[in-house]
């Protein structure tokens, strides 16, 4: 439903409400930021949809069993996707999370680039070291 396309209007309605769905989004989101989605989005014309279908259809609870490497898991505590990080990790053999500050949404990477890039490095390094303890 998030992914509904809107039908062209000689208005350009259908622009608007993109807009406001990539608002809703994050509101406080850098205009910058909405507009590049904005472009992005109809740039990809009808695979818009057939992505988040894809991704809607596929089997995510088996395969993450299967994944034997370290995982990081987040969303911002105000992502749709929040809800998702606990059944993740407990699907994983090997994940692992961390609290992002609080009020974040589906942006956290680039509002929080800096923090992001350190947990990131964190998690790499620590990842790297215990692969190498186990090899040894």
């Amino acid at each position: 439903q998030l992914a509904t396309p809107f039908e062209l209007a000689e208005s350009g309605e259908h622009l608007l409400a993109m807009w406001r769905r990539l608002r809703e989004k994050d509101p406080a989101a850098p205009l910058a930021l909405t507009q590049r989605e904005l472009l992005s989005a109809f740039a990809c014309g009808d695979a818009y949809q057939a992505s988040y279908a894809a991704v809607a259809r596929q089997d995510f609870a088996t395969q993450l069993g299967a994944i034997t490497c370290p995982v990081l898991v987040y969303a911002g505590d105000r992502d749709p996707l929040h809800g998702s990080v606990a059944p993740t990790l407990a699907r994983l053999q090997r994940g692992s999370t961390v609290a992002l500050p609080g009020g974040e949404r589906t942006y956290v990477c680039e509002r929080q680039a800096e923090l992001i890039g350190t947990v990131l490095g964190e998690f790499f390094e620590s990842n790297s070291s215990s692969s190498k303890q186990r090899s040894n």
